[in-house]
């Protein structure tokens, strides 16, 4: 199977997916860690019907893009700023 066909499959599986029942839980199972990869790239793109485009580079299943809120853009933009403030507060003392 070369890799564009299994890319093709995998766009497949993922389109079938979104349109069965249950759906995708709203948030992952606290005894569950969600499918973890680190994101090789991180590009905000061009607004897409007045929505925020952000798009990931996972290692396995290609370029993901996603289209954000103008208010969930800035809550996730400030919860990685509340992260990273905590972080760097923990290394100084």
């Amino acid at each position: 199977m070369s890799a564009e066909h299994l890319d093709k499959t995998i766009q497949g599986l993922a389109t079938a997916r979104a349109s069965m029942l249950p759906a995708v839980p709203a948030s992952p199972d606290g005894a569950q860690m969600p499918m973890l990869a680190r994101a090789q790239a991180v590009i905000p793109a061009d607004r897409i019907d007045g929505k925020r485009v952000i798009k990931f580079r996972h290692p396995g299943f290609g370029w993901l893009s996603f289209e954000l809120k103008d208010t969930d853009a800035a809550d996730l933009a400030m919860a990685l700023i509340a992260t990273m403030r905590t972080d760097q507060a923990s290394k100084k003392a």
